[in-house]
Formats: structure tokens, sequence, C-alpha cells
């Protein structure tokens, strides 16, 4: 009684209470408190206590019903909230007593308020409802109040019996986050009451966070509440029926978990350890084992398998096979585990309608893949076929990226074996694997070389040198013609040791083949011959390796690429490459790239280099006609060779007449680009100025309209103008859309306007031109 008097005595006198509270937090609160606790030091005690002192002696058999009738409910809240830290736990002033006193943990209180028939919900406060709120605050006291005494209230046994109704409970629904923080804190105490006064389904679900769905099994496994879990399981909680249409399973979930005790319970309660838990995307299709091999954890994998766990066949949307999953994860021990318990290293993944098989790889395929010898020795030892065929097409096969890009899309679906795939991806140990399990060295029908590569072309491309003597009594007759030779992969990277090494072998099988040329000839449509693709390289001693076995100079290419000298210049251009393959014999045609590309790379084209040069050029070709190259080297060629090359072709007889697709002769060029000393040399050589291109143009027109509005362009032009008015150009020309010279010079360029006003002798044309002034 003392608190409540003092209560009853203080409130009248404190100035807050006429006005609204400030924030909980904020500084005038603090200091209002500070304020009031000076004045009145009694009154927070008193106010955090008597409820609970009244609590104490109802549970003793004490009546409290006069107290809480007479209880200064209003007067309380405002001193409970003026004291109170934090905004959030304050209540209103309407709030009701039954749901302070559930909110406060005060169980004798609430089974006084329920006799006499106060008020339960509570819309307005934190937790709406007064037993939301001894569920949220965990109050078991509280919550068997309510439980013990549903019948003495008109509302509390139909709140009681709607809180967790429907079953399936939808998102937002605020059952939800009472289920979900009492199974998260492990509260076994509370759900339990709830499941013995029916109040709870123990097969409830509900959504916790958009799209997961969750029955109580699920979430109590997820967040590790292993109390929980074992008291739904002794209720009967169903551990099969699956959650969000075949997803979610209570035993997939454990899995996932990593939990091996949980795992063990759900077992013994009937768990189906080949449920297959399908996510919407097929992608997620999965059983309890499959997770388990994905992480990899043996004790997990052993207690599946010893409950029946499918060590064959999965079937989904898109059938898996656990083996081939453990496989690809290149998870050792999991493969180990599964060909122990009987899964065949040669299974071949079926639809489960029409059980037809599935073009899948075998698990050897994938360990070879993956260059894991450890894996492939353990598939080897359980009875794996070292020559079953990998079903795939080419591209599926890392480093298969040699087959002939001529081929049809249906021509590349090749069938491989073991040892096939590994030549390309494997080291020795995986390669020693197949060969002692017996893997053949002539896997194919040599009769279609076309559609098949022998396992010799891959030792020699992939420079397998040590793994060739396994292969010396293997059919080589199946080397693909317009393929990559065996020696291009070698010439990339190796020493020149190496290639030779190669070579000598290639000398060793000729027999099979019938001529070492037809090697060193073959030809890939990239890089060319052998030769060609080592003078690209710069590598001068494999050329001279290459040259010494045989290989033409000047050999025909198949494919129509670059012959070795243009493949020299083309690539890294390395000076002693080119002075070994001239002074053997190699010729060039002479096109404007081989041109650049000599004067560009070289690096003292017009001193040291010069002799080399000029040797190259002595033995040029000209490949295309002399009058088209010509007008490319006037349009296109690099300023500081251009006047030498010009002069090469003129001297070899260039027609300077010749028109290109433009209709244009290179004097028309050379008065387009602004080159005053090539259109001195073609007027030099009787260049006639009348030839019109397509569009009507002269050269003249075209040197005026090269003009542009800076000073030098005026000046430049303005030279090639005056050698073309000195040898005769017409002024009054016009093209075929009438523009005449003046019109397409820009009014800034007052030289090249200079010398049309000086050159126009007729009194129409200086009219026209409005040089009227001197008229």
């Amino acid at each position: 009684m003392c608190c409540l008097n003092y209560i009853n005595a203080t409130v009248p006198r404190l100035s807050s209470r006429q006005q609204e509270l400030p924030q909980a937090k904020s500084a005038e609160a603090i200091a209002l408190r500070r304020k009031t606790s000076t004045a009145f030091p009694f009154l927070e005690y008193a106010a955090a206590f008597i409820l609970e002192h009244a609590d104490d002696s109802a549970a003793e058999g004490i009546s409290q019903h006069e107290f809480v009738i007479n209880f200064p409910r209003r007067s309380w809240i405002h001193v409970n909230n003026l004291f109170e830290k934090h905004q959030i736990r304050r209540y209103t002033d309407a709030a009701p007593l039954m749901y302070i006193y559930a909110d406060r943990g005060l169980p004798s209180l609430v089974h006084v308020a329920v006799q006499q028939g106060l008020p339960i919900s509570s819309p307005d406060e934190r937790y709406s409802c007064s037993i939301t709120a001894a569920l949220q605050r965990d109050n078991l006291r509280v919550v068997k109040a309510f439980l013990s005494a549903e019948n003495d209230h008109p509302q509390l046994e139909d709140r009681l019996r709607s809180l967790f109704k429907p079953r399936r409970l939808p998102r937002g629904d605020p059952s939800v986050q009472v289920l979900s923080s009492l199974l998260k804190n492990c509260r076994v105490d509370i759900v339990r009451a709830l499941l013995e006064a029916r109040v709870l389904d123990v097969n409830t679900t509900f959504v916790s966070a958009f799209p997961i769905h969750h029955s109580l099994l699920t979430y109590a496994i997820e967040n590790k509440s292993l109390g929980c879990v074992k008291m739904l399981l002794d209720y009967g909680a169903d551990v099969n029926t699956p959650l969000f249409g075949n997803y979610l399973s209570p035993l997939y979930r454990a899995t996932e978990g990593r939990d091996l005790q949980i795992i063990n319970w759900l077992i013994d309660a009937g768990a189906d350890v080949n449920h297959l838990n399908s996510d919407p995307s097929p992608s997620f299709d999965e059983t309890p084992l499959e997770v388990a091999i994905t992480h990899g954890n043996q004790a997990i994998i052993e207690v599946l398998l010893a409950a029946g766990a499918d060590v064959e066949l999965t079937y989904g949307s898109e059938p898996k096979y656990p083996l081939l999953d453990a496989v690809r994860k290149e998870r050792e021990i999991p493969v180990e585990l599964l060909l122990s318990a009987g899964a065949n290293p040669n299974g071949v993944v079926t639809n489960n309608d029409s059980r037809e098989a599935i073009r899948q790889e075998l698990p050897l395929h994938a360990a070879i893949l993956r260059d894991n010898s450890k894996i492939v020795g353990l598939l080897l030892k359980h009875g794996a076929d070292p020559n079953a065929m990998y079903p795939k097409e080419y591209k599926s096969i890392p480093h298969f990226e040699y087959s002939d890009p001529k081929l049809e899309p249906n021509d590349k679906v090749a069938k491989h074996s073991p040892l096939y795939i590994a030549m390309a991806c494997c080291g020795n140990e995986v390669l020693s694997c197949l060969v002692d399990a017996g893997a053949t060295l002539n896997p194919y029908d040599s009769s279609n070389p076309m559609q098949v590569q022998s396992l010799v072309f891959y030792a020699f491309m992939e420079d397998r040198i040590e793994f060739i003597k396994w292969l010396l009594q293997a059919d080589i007759s199946g080397f693909r013609h317009k393929a990559l030779s065996p020696l291009h992969s070698a010439i990339i990277d190796n020493e020149i040791g190496d290639v030779e090494s190669i070579l000598r072998l290639i000398g060793d099988l000729t027999s099979t083949v019938g001529n070492e040329k037809w090697f060193l000839a073959l030809d890939d449509s990239t890089w060319g011959s052998p030769l060609a693709h080592a003078a690209r390289l710069g590598r001068t001693d494999i050329v001279k390796a290459l040259m010494q076995h045989g290989a033409g100079v000047n050999d025909p290419s198949p494919a129509k690429t670059n012959p070795p000298l243009a493949a020299a210049i083309d690539g890294v251009c390395v000076p002693e490459t080119l002075e070994l393959l001239v002074e053997s014999g190699a010729q060039v045609g002479l096109t404007l790239g081989i041109w650049n590309s000599l004067f560009s790379k070289l690096p003292d084209a017009h001193g040291a280099d010069r002799p080399l040069i000029e040797k190259v050029l002595t033995k040029a070709r000209v490949s295309e006609p002399i009058h088209a190259l010509l007008i490319s080297a006037i349009s296109d060629c690099m300023v500081q060779c251009r006047q030498e090359l010009i002069k090469l072709l003129v001297n070899k007889g260039a027609d300077i007449h010749g028109v290109d697709s433009f209709g244009r002769t290179c004097l028309h060029w050379a008065a387009l680009v602004g080159d005053v000393w090539t259109t001195g040399l073609l007027l030099g050589l009787g260049a006639r100025q009348d030839v019109r291109d397509k569009l009507g143009n002269t050269a003249l027109l075209l040197a005026y309209r090269g003009v542009s509005d800076d000073e030098e362009s005026d000046h430049n032009q303005a030279n090639i103008i005056s050698l073309l008015l000195e040898h005769g150009a017409d002024t009054s020309v016009e093209n075929r859309l009438g523009h005449r010279c003046l019109d397409l010079v820009p009014s800034g360029a007052e030289t090249c306007r200079r010398l049309l006003s000086e050159a126009t002798t007729s009194a129409a044309d200086r009219v026209y031109y409005g040089f009227v002034d001197d008229i």
C-alpha cells in the first residue's frame, strides 16, 4: 500500500502531468527524469514495483480484487512512461490492465484480471494483444495462466483458438513473429504448453521471409534449436511433408545445416532419405545425399547411405547421378564412400519416363576433365571402363578448340575416349592410370580422318613427348588433313630441342604415313604451315630445323595463308629470320601491308636494315594490278616510305592512268590527299588532267576539295593547285553536282582563292566567282 499511497499523493503534483511527455531518449526526457527523481526520490521505485508486490501477494492468497478495481491506471502509466528509457516500451494512455500484467510477467494479476473479465485486446499497444505480449516476452507462467483460465473469460477461449489459425499462416500474420521468436530462442516449455493445450498444431506452417516457407520443425532445424526439434518430433511432427511445392523437407534442411544429431533423429522418425527437394528452378533439384556430397561431410554421407540413400539414380526435371555429382565437385571421400556403397562407375543417367539414356558424361570423363588422378584411380579401381566414349561435342572439352571450323555442326558431334580427353587436359599421372588400366591406343576407325583425330596427333599437339613412347604402336593414319599440324603447338612455346625431338619421332613414324614432308606441310587456317608459323614468331632456330628436315620455303599453302616470308614480315619481323628465308630463296608478294610492315617493324629501315629490305624487295613479285597498288600507295601508305614505293612501282611499269573503283587515277588521289611530291612526279610523267572520276571531278576539283580552313592546309594545297595550273588545269570545269573550284574552297583559304582569281581569265567565269572588282 505504501507504493500506491505514494503514487496517489505524488502524481497530482507532477508538472509533466498536464503535458505530453518528450521522446524517451531525448535530452528533455533525461532532464525531466532527473528533475522528478530529485523532487520525489521514491517515485521511480514505487512505479516499478507496485505491481510486482501485488502479484506476489496474490500468489500468497491475499485477494487483489479491490486493488485491481481501484488501481490508478492512468496515473501509473504516466509515471512509468516518464521513467521508461525506451520509447517502444511505453504504454498508451488507454492500455488495459490485462495487457500491462501480461507484458510485465505478472501471472497472478493476470488470473485476477481474467476473473474480472477485463479486456484482452489492445490494438494500439506494442503487441496488440495480451496473450501475444506474454508469448513475445517469453513468460511461461503468464502463458500458462492464460491457458488454464480459458474457460473463465468470454473472449479468452476464442482468442486462444484463433491465435495460430489457419494452420498455414500467411506472410505478415502477427503470429508468425511469435512462432519464429519462440523457435529461434528454443523456448521448449512455452511451445510444449501451446501444443498440450491444443492451441498450436504441431504441423503448422508459415512464411518467415518470402518466399521461404517453414513448418515448426524446419524452422527449429534451421535455427539449430535442438530442444525444440526433439520436442516437436516427440509430439509427432511430420518429417516427410514438403513445403512450397516440393521444396525444403526437414531432412534436406538438416543436411544443409550439417547437424548430424538432428539428421539421426529425423531418420529414426521415418524421414525419407531419397526425397527429391525441387526448387522452382529445375537446376536446384537435390536429394539430401547430394547436399551432403556438396559439403563433403563424411559422417553425414555415411549415415544417409546406412539409412538407404540411393547411390544409383535420382530423378527430376534434370536427372542427376550422385557419383557424377561428387566427381564434378572433386570430393574424393564422398566418391570413395559411394563406390564402396555400390555406386556404378559406368552408370548412365536416364530419363525417368522413357528410361532412355541421356547424353551425359560419365564419372570417369568428369574426373579426367578436372585432371584429378586420385579420383580417376578410384573409379578405375572400382571398375570404370577406361575406353568408355565421351558423348558430348568438341566444344565441351577444354583445349579441344582445334577441330576443323569448316565442318558442319553435326560433324562436330564426335565421341572421344578417356585417353583421348586426358591427352588434352591432364598430366602424366592420369595418363599413366588409364594406360595401366588397359586404355586402348587405337580407339577409332582411321578410315574417316575428317571426323576423328588420332591420339598421336594430340600427343604431338599437346607436346607430350614423354607420352609418345606409349603410342609408337598406335595407328597414326588418323591425322587430320586441313587441320593444325602436330608441330604448331610445340613451336609456340617450346625450345628447339623439343621441336627436334618431335621431328625425329615423325621421322621414325613416317613408314605408316609415307612421306615426312606431309607432316611439315600440314596447314592451319590461322597460322599457315609449321614453317610459316615459326617464321611469324621469329623463331629462327626452329625455321632452320624445319628447313633442314625438308620444309619448303615457297611451298603452296592449302589454306591460302601467308607463305613463310610473308608470315615473318607480318609477324614479329626478326631480321635474322628474314635473312635466313631470303638466302634460302623465299619470295613474297608485294602488297601494301608487306611494304608497311617492312618499314615500320624493322628497327633501322633507312640504315643498317636497308640492305635486307632491298634483298626482300628484289625478289618481291607484284601480286595484284600494279596501278591498283600504286593508287593504294598514294592514298594509304605511310608517309615516310610512300615515295620509295611509288618510285619502285613506276619503274616496274605501273599505268599512271589506271583507275580504281571510284574512277580515280593516281593524280586524283595525290591531289586529294595533299601529296605535293607525288603530284609533281605524276605531272612530270605526263599524267592527264582531263580525266574525271565517277562524280565528274578532275584532279583540280579534288585539290580544292582537300582544302580546310587551317593555314597549313591552305598553303599545302596551294602548292598542288599551282602545279596543276602550271600544267594547264581548267578552272572553269564543274562536276556532276554543278560544283566548280571555288564552290569547294572554304572562305578562310585565302591563298587558294587568290590562285583561282589569278588563273581565271574568262569575264563570265570572273563574274561567276565574284571577281568583279578588277573588270
